[in-house]
């Protein structure tokens, strides 16, 4: 199977889980941390870059920005990881692959579109097996 390429998004947020998911030396997929400014900047970014479909993660504020790059370019846009999104969560990209994952100290937004797992205690254990789960089986 080939690599998925994830590119993490960043503006707001410095996310210590987006940022182990990123170093995973065991995943299955390339990853990417991109800390950007708007996203203008990044759909700018997705446009110059060699692959063709990606997956976008972002926690916190950042995943409304994700959203937005995914429902501009919906084309480019395989999937969308995000961490933590906020309560009043604008959806934009319905029909793009979504899983969303929560802490234990956060609630999930009740109007979310997509497939939601909420990380207990040690939020790392398991989370590679999720991801690579969420890539292969809902993002083609």
């Amino acid at each position: 199977m080939a690599q998925k390429p994830i590119l993490i998004l960043q503006k707001e947020a410095d996310s210590k889980l987006l940022h182990w998911i990123a170093n995973d030396p065991i995943a299955d997929h390339a990853t990417a941390l991109l800390t950007i400014d708007s996203a203008i900047e990044a759909t700018r970014l997705l446009d110059s870059l060699v692959f063709t479909h990606v997956i976008l993660a972002a926690e916190g504020v950042d995943c409304e920005m994700a959203m937005t790059v995914a429902s501009c370019s919906p084309d480019r846009v395989a999937g969308l990881l995000l961490l933590n999104p906020p309560a009043r969560l604008q959806s934009k990209a319905t029909n793009i692959p979504t899983l969303l994952l929560t802490t234990a100290d956060h609630t999930p937004p009740v109007n979310a579109q997509g497939d939601h797992f909420r990380l207990q205690e040690s939020p790392t254990a398991h989370l590679s097996e999720i991801v690579s789960a969420f890539l292969a089986l809902r993002v083609a």
